[in-house]
């Protein structure tokens, strides 16, 4: 969480009331199951943390804590609400689609058959004499990655 952030949500969590804390458990603990069904183990805990943390910079969340009405304040009542919510909330964290991105092997593979594919079998033959081509692999491999990041490609 950036020092920006931090010091948001400390200063929205130091004003809250008991009643409020109790509310703010309750969506955390929702948006905490949201990221665990939609990622599962792909999200590390440390930005999982960090994402359940922020979600009470969400207007919605100060609306619930406050008592407006939580149809009209749009806090998920279900739970692919809070599966969009913790799609949301992946999609706007580059760090957080960088933990899905190193950790999808299922893509990594993937993505290193297109890149073998893009390399004619003499130049794979010729690379792989010269010991490079694994490295070329590996290389167009990241950049794929980083593309799909800068993108704004979602691993979601």
């Amino acid at each position: 969480m950036s020092t920006d952030n931090y010091t948001r949500v400390a200063a929205i969590e130091s004003g809250l009331t008991a009643p409020q804390r109790a509310k703010l458990d309750i969506v955390r603990h929702n948006m905490a199951l949201g990221l665990a069904r939609k990622y599962g183990d792909r999200l590390a805990q440390i930005m999982c943390d960090k994402l359940v943390a922020e979600v009470v910079l969400r207007p919605e969340v100060i609306a619930e804590l406050e008592g407006v009405d939580a149809t009209l304040a749009g806090v998920p009542n279900s739970v692919s609400g809070w599966a969009e919510w913790a799609t949301d909330a992946v999609a706007a964290c580059e760090l957080s689609q960088r933990s899905i991105a190193a950790s999808d092997n299922e893509l990594k593979v993937q993505l290193e058959h297109e890149a073998m594919a893009a390399v004619p079998p003499a130049r794979r033959l010729s690379m792989t004499r010269e010991g490079t081509l694994d490295a070329h692999i590996a290389s167009r491999v990241a950049a794929a990655l980083e593309e799909r990041i800068i993108g704004g490609r979602s691993f979601a």
